[in-house]
């Protein structure tokens, strides 16, 4: 499904929004939102555009329902909110549920749902006023993704365990509407109808957009009381992580002499492994 691009809050971006995102908050929301800027391309998207329909026919088999592609492709809600779903569930000749197909690295959690994916079906169940939503995961090696392309592909690679389909059913949570959209809308007026930036953290979106808001930077002036007091305060933290950082490597050197020939400890806390290239690797302890 090809996606339009709108200045309003898609499903994609309410987990960055709230925070919620591993891979992008606020500053990248807001970006994207008001400049339009998109991600560039790279394999793992190629891949989700590339088996959305295969995948769609496979789980079609396994939901036992219809499942048909929407024939807008982003649907606009108070001009604020927008909602692009995948497939539409359809149950004799009923719209009953929303279909969410993703693929991912076997390498990757997916189970529970990841909050970025509950949220995002939880929009979409709340745009289209359904209460069914199902997000259906192809989970596989980069290199088994590459040799799929057609249903088929994706069935074989089922059979053969050389690929899993996980299938999570999401009921529509009412507090979604009745707390976190009032939360969207507020953002939405403040930071891309009222102009305001978002707040600072210390993203690289963040970084790329407090950078872009000022086109010329020419002038020189002593710096105020607040931003003195935070130049002080951030070359104390740069002493602090250089100190923390050469006891760290004191402490890993005791660790590599008291490891001897060994390759792998386990302690109570944490197992530690040195691989041939002389790196530590820690891995918490499981109980």
């Amino acid at each position: 499904m090809k996606y339009v691009q709108t200045k309003t809050i898609g499903g994609t971006a309410v987990s960055s929004i709230l925070g919620l995102n591993p891979w992008s908050g606020p500053w990248d929301a807001w970006d994207r939102i008001v400049n339009g800027t998109t991600i560039e391309p790279n394999e793992a998207m190629e891949r989700g555009t590339r088996l959305e329909g295969p995948i769609a026919e496979i789980a079609q088999g396994v939901l036992g329902i219809d499942l048909i592609e929407p024939a807008e492709t982003t649907t606009i809600i108070d001009g604020v909110f927008s909602a692009s779903a995948d497939r539409f569930g359809y149950v004799d000749g009923k719209r009953q549920a929303i279909i969410e197909i993703k693929t991912a690295s076997s390498y990757a959690t997916i189970d529970p749902v990841p909050n970025h994916y509950w949220l995002q079906v939880q929009h979409y169940l709340w745009a289209f006023n359904l209460d069914r939503g199902v997000l259906v995961a192809l989970q596989a090696f980069p290199e088994v993704f590459r040799m799929l392309d057609t249903a088929d592909d994706v069935d074989f690679a089922l059979t053969r365990k050389a690929a899993n389909l996980v299938i999570h059913e999401i009921e529509r949570d009412p507090r979604y509407g009745e707390h976190t959209i009032p939360k969207l809308r507020d953002w939405f007026q403040r930071h891309i109808v009222g102009g305001e930036v978002p707040d600072v953290d210390g993203s690289k979106a963040c970084r790329v957009g407090l950078f872009g808001l000022h086109e010329e930077r020419t002038a020189e002036s002593e710096a105020e009381p607040e931003l003195d007091a935070l130049l002080t305060l951030r070359q104390a933290v740069k002493n602090t992580e250089a100190k923390q950082k050469e006891q760290r490597d004191i402490i890993e050197n005791q660790i590599r002499a008291k490891m001897a020939h060994r390759r792998k400890v386990s302690g109570s806390d944490y197992s530690c492994t040195l691989s041939r290239n002389n790196r530590l690797t820690f891995k918490e302890a499981t109980n």
